[in-house]
């Protein structure tokens, strides 16, 4: 990757003045989030029945290439409380962590739920307070 690259995908440490690509890249990520294009955001709530039938399918056809031990959704989705605007929280769990992974895991559930979407890969070093909210709200395919 280049410097246009690191850009890209990493603006805001990009502006903090860091010109070195290498310097660009977290060690470790917890959440991987991106602008949506406005062409594939819906106005209507996603049903929990068909949240559980495409994220099943997604992990079904998907989840031996992403490594993918456990696949759920979390926050106002599980609470039933999602509204017109919400994004939809997934967490899942892997044995071979990647970003770049992880980033096109994100995209490719963005296309299929058509909705913005955040992706947490739930391991033993996060924050507790966030680990504990997941593993209380988690609702697993």
């Amino acid at each position: 990757m280049n410097v246009r690259g690191a850009e890209r995908l990493f603006p805001l440490r990009h502006r903090q003045g860091m010109r070195n690509c290498r310097e660009n890249l977290p060690i470790e990520i917890e959440m991987c989030r991106s602008p949506m294009k406005p062409a594939i955001m819906k106005q209507t709530i996603l049903p929990a029945n068909q949240l559980r039938a495409l994220l099943q399918a997604f992990l079904t056809q998907r989840g031996e290439e992403y490594y993918l031990h456990a696949l759920g959704y979390f926050g106002s989705y599980a609470r039933n409380e999602a509204t017109p605007e919400s994004d939809v929280d997934i967490v899942f769990q892997t044995d071979a962590p990647n970003l770049f992974r992880a980033a096109r895991m994100r995209e490719e559930l963005v296309d299929i739920l058509h909705r913005p979407v955040d992706v947490v890969r739930l391991r033993e070093s996060m924050n507790p307070r966030m680990k504990a909210r997941i593993e209380k709200e988690a609702v697993y395919v």
